[in-house]
Parts: C-alpha cells; structure tokens; sequence
C-alpha cells in the first residue's frame, strides 16, 4: 500500500478537491494550502500508525490488521457521529483538542481510497516471493521500499522537489493532549465495531503507545534529515535511530525514502505501459499518477459526505457505505482480500543494492560516494 508522504499529499488534494466543490459550511475549519495540521497528515496514515507500534508494549498491531482487512467504514462512522454528538451536545470541554479530532477524522477517510487505488499496481510491480540476492528480506520488505519509492517519485511530480522537503518528523508531531483525546474516542469507536475492542481494557494505552512510537518511526526515518545530500553523515535528529537502519541491512535501508534513481525505469508508469491486476489478471495501463488521481476523487467524495454527518444532516450509514468495509488491499472478484497471483516486479533488488552501498558510504563519512549517480528525488 502506499507509504505515508504519499497519503498525505493525496489527503491534502482531496480535501482541497473537497472545499473546491463547496463541501464545507463552515469555511473558517477547513485548513488547507498552509500550515496542514499535524493531526490531518496523521490521520491520512489510517490504521497504518498502528502498523508502527513495534517498540512499546501493549502493542496495537491488531488494530491495524482489523482495519485493514474489515470494518473501515463502519468504524469511521462510529467515530464521526461520537464526535458529531458531542460537539452539537457541547459535552465536550472547552479544552479538548475538537479541531485536532476533526482533522483526524478528516485525513482518516482519505486513506482507504487511495490504499484501494493504488494497491493492485503497487503489488504487481514489487510482489517478489523469494529473493535470490537479499534471501533475509522478504516480499512485505520489498513492497514497502518500492512504495517509499513511489512517495520520492510522486513527491517530486506533484511537488516539483525532492521528498527531502517533507519534513515527516514535524509534519506528524501531534501534541500530548491530542494524542490523549483521539486515543479515547478512536477506543470508543473500535468498540462499537470490533468485538475484540469491546473485550480490550487496554485499547487506549495501545493506540497512545502506536502514536508515541509512529512518531519514533517517522523522525528516524526523516527524509528531511536522512537524507544524503547533507554535509554531515548524521544530522543531529537522526544519529541513533538511522544507524540502527544501515545496521540492519537492506531490510532496514528498505524503510528509508530512496536517493539513487534510474531514470531508464518509468517506476510511475507515466508511458502508461501494458500491466496486470495481480490478483485477476486482466490487463489495465494506468500510471501511478492516474491511479493517484482516482483515489483522490474518490476521498473527496468522502469528505463530502464526512461534513454532512458532522453537521448532522445525513446518517452516519452513508458514509459508512461511501468509505466501504471492504479490503484495503488487493481483492478478488468476490470483494475478499487475495494473494498476488500475477507479478511483474521491477528489478527492486539492484535497486535496493545500490541504495544500500551507498547509505553505507555516507554512514562511514567517505566523500567518496559519487553524487552525480546519486541525485536527490
């Protein structure tokens, strides 16, 4: 599925994409062109943030496999109409933190949109079962470079620069008391659609502890200061954790936002080449900027409906419909996730190996990493 700059950027679009089309009453709430709210940019990660909580027990990590697989729109109309209510009740506190929870939730029905449209290409041109040069990094490794890839790729289309410029550290630091607040209402909506939620007494801790280390996650994976185009080899708010990454090998350079580029391989598909739904196989062509554009349309149409159940002018079902239960993966005929049947993987492993070699030079502090085979996307 796609990585987190590329959810961001698409989330940013389609809110815009959104206001444009006059979704929005209350013009004063909607924050877009500037200054994007951290809770927004974290929102459109979905459940990916819980994918995240890899170092501080209770883990969430369930809850990113429940969303992903089931019940993302029925538990974005749960959290919609709990924050509806209370804000129309004004049962909410002068304190708490509304504009950070409506922007989550705003970023949050972007997410499945752009997952569902990006997918299938994603999988069929980075599904690698078995790796002949790199036997310890499996497909999963494989898919997620290629989608750190595509975010470098789409970054620098959309954004005309390289992804270096989105700081990902600040772009996700949500405060302390915004973290407490969506905790307790994202608790409360889970168990409104998952019964394991409902049996849960540690669900609040857990989705705290997925922000406490996605936030981890995305400072030590800053494209903004990994990046090799710095002087030094190890900016000041990255030495620990970046290390840690090299160390690891390709599996951990793989998590890292990619610098070296071939520009003979059309990694976006922009000549709209022949490719192949890996589940059915039936033949499709459209770029990663089209499939892009698509997701976009559709999360707006989200947002549309978003606005309307907040201001309680239409039933939470229909946004629960619009967003979908399905799969945010790849799915068969029968709407049901499925395995990846048919691939096409570009050549991830030498890209993967010249990435490697080179993060390994600038680590060590040798100037002699050639850069003009290494320009910056």
């Amino acid at each position: 599925m796609p990585a987190h700059v590329c959810h961001a950027l698409a989330g940013r679009r389609a809110l815009i994409q959104a206001a444009a089309s006059g979704a929005f009453r209350d013009t004063d709430r909607v924050r877009y062109e500037s200054d994007w709210p951290p809770a927004f940019n974290l929102g459109c990660q979905g459940p990916d943030v819980f994918a995240h909580n890899r170092r501080t027990r209770p883990l969430a990590l369930a809850y990113a496999r429940l969303l992903h697989r089931r019940g993302y729109g029925s538990f974005s109309r749960a959290f919609a109409e709990r924050l509806g209510d209370a804000l129309r009740r004004g049962d909410l506190g002068s304190d708490a933190p509304f504009d950070a929870a409506l922007a989550w939730i705003r970023g949050f029905v972007t997410h499945q949109a752009i997952d569902r449209a990006l997918h299938p290409y994603i999988a069929y041109r980075s599904h690698i079962a078995r790796s002949a040069r790199f036997p310890f990094v499996n497909s999963a490794r494989f898919h997620a470079f290629f989608e750190r890839l595509l975010d470098s790729w789409i970054h620098l289309r959309l954004e005309g620069g390289p992804v270096s410029l989105f700081d990902t550290g600040k772009q996700f630091a949500l405060d302390a008391a915004s973290s407490r607040f969506l905790a307790s209402l994202i608790a409360s909506a889970a168990r409104d659609v998952y019964v394991s939620a409902v049996e849960d007494a540690d669900i609040g801790t857990r989705i705290l502890n997925a922000f406490a280390d996605a936030s981890y996650f995305y400072e030590m994976t800053n494209p903004a200061v990994t990046s090799m185009g710095h002087d030094r080899a190890f900016p000041d708010r990255a030495e620990g954790g970046l290390r840690e990454f090299v160390d690891m090998g390709a599996a951990g350079v793989a998590l890292l936002h990619p610098e070296t580029r071939d520009d003979g391989v059309d990694w976006l598909n922009e000549r709209r080449a022949p490719w192949r739904d890996p589940v059915d196989g039936s033949e499709r062509s459209e770029s990663a900027i089209d499939l892009f554009d698509a997701g976009v349309s559709e999360a707006a149409c989200c947002l549309s409906v978003l606005e309307r159940v907040m201001d309680g002018g239409t039933d939470g079902g229909e946004l629960a419909r619009v967003v979908g239960d399905g799969p945010l993966s790849v799915v068969g005929l029968d709407g049901k996730a499925a395995a990846v049947a048919f691939c096409d993987p570009f050549d991830l492993e030498s890209a993967l190996g010249h990435e490697l070699a080179a993060r390994r030079e600038w680590v060590a502090g040798r100037p002699s990493v050639d850069r003009a085979k290494r320009e910056l996307v």
